[in-house]
């Protein structure tokens, strides 16, 4: 089939590539530093209202609710070059009680209603994930599973009077349901080839332009220095597992090894210097990823899913004349009752493919071929991005995406659905002054039945004509600076 010997292709031009282009740069030096963590906490939490309006037509109506939650979890994990792991487990109980009442009262009518219901939630849900590189040569194997169980039950009661004498309607429902879903996901792999997040090294290339323009350092950073500064950055979102308010740590460190590195100049890290290196490394909203490597390998999902939910209901009524009784019925309904379950087994093959070139430039590609259990169904899926960052007021994107399922059997299958899209944007943001963006897309589908194609432009564009802060005796007069470079 002509769609799989394309991604075969691209999966060994992606390698080939790849094994070409890795030339020792900070990316490709790049290795995970040993960490490891965990995290137990518990959460009670409760909530309640009250409400009650009264309009001068006559009606009047109130409300109230509880509700309470009770929760724990737990997390864990491990990161190494040689290898990493994550897991999780959480427990979840929640319940509530809600209360309403009606009247309306008019010249020749009553009309009065309540009514009650109760809910009760239980969840559980775990997860884990493994990836090991035993040898030097860059072969690895990774498995990763979810799993979740959740129960739900609420029983509800309504009644309703209505009184236009002299008849009396007497009404009441009730109903109770429950059900429960599960989900079991397994994911399992080899790997020829590591992929690392290697954003700490760009980091640590901002951290180092930004207080060379500050002045705040004298000189460039040492190898060692840009290392040590690189693992520190890794584990940065993991100090919250140790410190109630990680960030003066984070900080604390960091200062710590400038100093060390001797290359803090005599103003230091002063309070204009911090705030600099706070600014995000994002661009529009847009967040900004350095990983490094390529991963090619067999792959197989499982993945199996249960739904079950049912109703029951119970209906009665009762007339009135005078207070005496002219009938009445009850009828309950049929347990309702709905289930469903899908299993799958997907097996193909995965190509990934990251490169940044120098600060600037970073390049992406993923492509997967996957085929179904009984081999009436392969999906193929492609994604391609690129990212130009000019400076940090500049942004570039690109990307293609195209996905394809072909049902059939054999070689003679051909593609039924195909999906492309691609489009470029380019945002731009002047500190103080403008903001900028531009960006095009389109978007095309073909199915049996029907063919569709989107276009969308992107134009938004923000000027700050003049500002101006004077606030003599405080600082000096304040006006809008210049775009920073």
């Amino acid at each position: 089939m002509r769609a799989i010997h394309r991604v075969l292709s691209l999966a060994v031009f992606l390698i080939v590539t790849a094994s070409v282009a890795f030339a020792a740069d900070p990316y490709a030096e790049y290795r995970i530093p040993a960490h490891n963590w965990h995290s137990w906490s518990a959460n009670l939490s409760g909530s309640g209202n009250h409400d009650v309006r009264q309009v001068f037509s006559g009606f009047r109506s109130t409300s109230g609710e509880l509700n309470g939650a009770l929760a724990s979890r737990y997390d864990g994990g491990f990161d190494s070059d040689p290898g990493s792991g994550a897991y999780g487990l959480e427990l979840r109980v929640s319940g509530g009680r809600l209360h309403t009442s009606s009247e309306q009262v008019d010249l020749l009518q009553t009309d009065e209603s309540t009514g009650r219901r109760r809910n009760l939630n239980e969840s559980i849900q775990g997860f884990f994930g493994f990836a090991r590189y035993p040898w030097s040569a860059p072969l690895g194997f990774s498995i990763a599973s979810q799993q979740q169980l959740g129960l739900s039950q609420s029983w509800s009661s309504n009644g309703r009077i209505q009184v236009s004498p002299p008849f009396e309607v007497h009404s009441a429902s009730n109903a109770t349901s429950g059900g429960y879903g599960s989900l079991l996901a397994l994911v399992a792999g080899v790997n020829w080839g590591r992929v690392r997040d290697a954003t700490p090294v760009y980091q640590v290339q901002v951290l180092e332009q930004r207080l060379l323009q500050e002045g705040a350092i004298s000189h460039a950073l040492s190898p060692a220095a840009r290392e040590r500064l690189a693992a520190l950055y890794t584990v940065e979102g993991r100090l919250a597992f140790a410190h109630q308010r990680p960030t003066k740590y984070f900080w604390g460190e960091l200062e710590r090894l400038l100093r060390e590195d001797d290359v803090l100049s005599e103003r230091g890290l002063d309070a204009y210097t911090v705030q600099r290196l706070l600014e995000p490394l994002s661009i529009a909203g847009k967040p900004i990823a350095r990983t490094r490597g390529y991963s090619i390998g067999p792959q197989v999902q499982l993945r199996s899913t249960q739904n079950e939910y049912g109703t029951k209901y119970v209906v009665s009524s009762a007339f009135f004349e005078n207070d005496s009784l002219l009938g009445a019925n009850e009828s309950t309904l049929p347990r309702s009752k709905r289930y469903r379950r899908d299993d799958f087994i997907l097996s193909g093959l995965f190509a990934d493919y990251h490169r940044p070139f120098g600060m600037h430039w970073q390049a992406d590609g993923t492509t997967r071929a996957l085929v179904s259990e009984s081999g009436e169904r392969v999906e193929l899926a492609t994604v391609l991005r690129g990212t130009w960052i000019v400076t940090d007021r500049w942004l570039g994107t690109g990307f293609f995406n195209h996905s394809a399922s072909a049902p059939g059997e054999g070689w003679d299958r051909t593609v039924e659905r195909w999906n492309i899209e691609y489009g470029a944007s380019v945002s731009y943001f002047f500190e103080d002054s403008w903001a900028f963006t531009l960006g095009a897309q389109q978007q095309q589908t073909h199915a049996p039945d029907n063919f569709l194609r989107h276009e969308f432009f992107s134009l938004g564009v923000t000027y700050q004509v003049s500002g101006l802060l004077n606030a003599p005796g405080v600082f000096e007069p304040m006006r809008l600076t210049p775009p920073a470079r």
